[in-house]
C-alpha cells in the first residue's frame, strides 16, 4: 500500500527536476555587424583572397592570436610592458575584480543545489542511583555512565526551480563574470597601449632634446662669432642683440625639451609601477624603436567581435537577457523544500 505513494512522490520530484531546467529568458540573437566584410578597394586594384578562404586552421589561430610580444619587436619595450602587466595597480584591480565576480558566480549557482545542515552532540554523565533506577541501590553498587548520542541532517531550504528563475540568475552571474573578464583583458590592451606610446614619447622627446642641445650650441657658436664681428665694428649692437635673443630662445627649446623628457620617465614609471631601469629607455627615435611587426592582409571585419570591449558588452547584453527571465519567473509562485532527520 505504501509503494504507490512513494513512486508518486519520486515522480513528482524527477518532474520538478525536469521542469526546473527551463527557464523564461528571451532569446538571444547576435544582432548582424553594420560593416563590410572587407575593406572597401579600388576599382583597378586586384582584390586579395579572403583570410577564410585558403587558410589553414593553424594559420587562422595565428592571425587571432597576434599577441603584443609578436607586434612590438623592440626588446626593450617589451621588458617595459612585461613589468607593467606584472606590477601596474589598475591591472591588478581588475584582476580582483574577476576574483569577485567569480567568487559570486559560484556563490549564485550553489543556490541549485539544496542547502544541507548537519549537527552533533555527544553527552557523558553520572546519574545518581536514585534517578537511574528509582529506588536505593545497597552501598557499594557501581553506577555505569550514562551516555546520549545526538545526530541530526536536515535540508533547510530548497527551491524547486520550476520556472528558472534561480537558473537565470546563475546565468546572469556568469555573464557577469564573463563580462569582468573581458574588462581584465580591456585593461591590460590599454596598459600596453599607454606603455607603448609613453616609448615613443620618450624616444621623440629625446630626439627633440638632442636636436635643440645641437642647435644651442650652434647658435652659441654663431653668437661669438658676431660679438667678435661687432668688437671689431663690422657689425652693429642690434644684430648683436639679435644673435643674443636667439641663443637665448634656442636654450629656452632645450630646457623645454629636457622637462618633457624627464616628465615621460614619471609617466613610465607610473604606467609600470616602479622604478625605470635607465638601461630599457630609449636613446633616440630609430627604426628599432618605431618597427612594428606587419599585419596578415585581408583581415575580415570578424576581427572587431575579438576585441575586449566588444565582447565584454555582449556579455553584459547577455546577462540583462538572464535578468529578464529571473523577473519573469518572479511573477510565479515558488516552492522551497524543507526537511529534518536524526
Amino acid at each position: 500500500m505504501l509503494r504507490n505513494p512513494v513512486r508518486t512522490a519520486v515522480a513528482a520530484l524527477i518532474a520538478m527536476s525536469a521542469l526546473s531546467g527551463c527557464t523564461l529568458e528571451p532569446h538571444y540573437k547576435r544582432p548582424d555587424l553594420p560593416v563590410p566584410e572587407q575593406w572597401p578597394l579600388p576599382e583597378n586594384s586586384t582584390p586579395m583572397p579572403s583570410a577564410d578562404a585558403g587558410a589553414t586552421g593553424a594559420s587562422q589561430t595565428s592571425v587571432w592570436e597576434i599577441g603584443w610580444r609578436e607586434f612590438f619587436t623592440d626588446p626593450q619595450l617589451q621588458q617595459l610592458i612585461a613589468q607593467a602587466l606584472a606590477n601596474n595597480r589598475d591591472v591588478r584591480v581588475a584582476v580582483l575584480n574577476v576574483e569577485l565576480a567569480r567568487a559570486q558566480y559560484h556563490v549564485q549557482r550553489a543556490n541549485l543545489l539544496p542547502k544541507v545542515d548537519a549537527n552533533g552532540s555527544y553527552t557523558r554523565e553520572k546519574i545518581p542511583p536514585a534517578l537511574a533506577f528509582g529506588t536505593q541501590l545497597p552501598p557499594g553498587t557501581t553506577i555505569p555512565l550514562e551516555k546520549i548520542y545526538q545526530v541530526g541532517v536536515g535540508v533547510s531550504s530548497w527551491e524547486i526551480d520550476l520556472f528558472g528563475r534561480v537558473r537565470s540568475q546563475s546565468h546572469a552571474a556568469l555573464q557577469q563574470y564573463l563580462a569582468q573578464e573581458q574588462a581584465r583583458r580591456s585593461a591590460q590592451l590599454s596598459l600596453i597601449a599607454q606603455v607603448a606610446g609613453a616609448y615613443l614619447t620618450l624616444a621623440a622627446d629625446r630626439e627633440l632634446d638632442r636636436l635643440a642641445l645641437e642647435t644651442l650650441k650652434g647658435q652659441e657658436a654663431s653668437y661669438d662669432l658676431t660679438r667678435q664681428r661687432h668688437e671689431s665694428g663690422a657689425v652693429s649692437g642690434l644684430d648683436l642683440a639679435q644673435a643674443r635673443t636667439t641663443v637665448e630662445q634656442a636654450r629656452v627649446d632645450a630646457a623645454r625639451f629636457e622637462g618633457n623628457v624627464a616628465q615621460d620617465v614619471d609617466a613610465l614609471a607610473l604606467l609600470i609601477g616602479g622604478a625605470v631601469d635607465a638601461g630599457t629607455l630609449p636613446r633616440e627615435l630609430d627604426a628599432n624603436i618605431t618597427g612594428l611587426a606587419p599585419l596578415p592582409p585581408a583581415l575580415p571585419s570578424t576581427v572587431l567581435l575579438r576585441r575586449p570591449d566588444i565582447l565584454q558588452a555582449e556579455h553584459q547584453l547577455r546577462a540583462a537577457n538572464a535578468d529578464i527571465g529571473a523577473a519573469r519567473a518572479a511573477f510565479f509562485p515558488s516552492i522551497n523544500l524543507t526537511g529534518a532527520i536524526g
